[in-house]
């Protein structure tokens, strides 16, 4: 029987796949396999969201990056596997410690602009509705790769901000309408 804490420790880690991520890209840049990236991993979040047609060459790094996690797992470079380094392995790998710092400091400012934005000062009820889709999309940042979260959750952002954009612009033709006219019959 294992005290509680170890017991709880234990799920967390074991729920936190990304730690083996993190941990091994540690285990590289102690190593020499690999250097630091100095923002490569950042700029794919950037890169990622632009079409493939009009940019291909956008999944280079992370194509790199899944080859040397799959290397240190033991795994086959070009095999697919579902291994991430995770937002702080990625944070770290770009900038060290202090990637980590700022990266995880600018998510929690990004997640409380979210909250603010459409959940606090929400002015209808479609806000609600994009705080409900994004906000469990952040959670699982941390989880995997900077560029699949982030990536995703800028999609989903912009998506809904169009339609959102849209259907205001929808109720302002609507409420600029005049109304018609009542001709009484005499």
């Amino acid at each position: 029987e294992q005290p509680f804490l170890v017991s709880s420790l234990k799920q967390i880690s074991n729920r936190f796949s990304g730690f083996d991520g993190f941990m091994a890209v540690n285990y590289a840049l102690s190593e020499g396999i690999t250097d630091y990236q100095y923002g490569k991993g950042v700029l794919a979040i950037f890169k990622i969201i632009i079409p493939s047609a009009i940019y291909p060459e956008k999944y280079d790094y992370p194509n790199y990056q899944a080859r040397v996690i799959r290397t240190l797992f033991g795994h086959d470079p070009e095999m697919a596997i579902g291994i991430s380094v995770s937002a702080v392995g990625d944070f770290y790998w770009d900038f060290h410690i202090f990637g980590i710092l700022f990266g995880m400091f600018f998510t929690g400012i990004f997640m409380r602009k979210i909250y603010i934005k459409f959940f606090l000062e929400a002015k209808s009820p479609f806000d609600k509705l994009i705080y409900i889709i994004i906000y469990p999309l952040m959670l699982f940042v941390v989880e995997g790769f900077l560029f699949t979260s982030y990536g995703q959750i800028i999609r989903f952002l912009a998506i809904l901000l169009l339609f959102r954009w849209w259907l205001n612009q929808g109720q302002r033709k609507l409420l600029n309408i005049e109304p018609a006219k009542i001709q009484v019959r005499q």
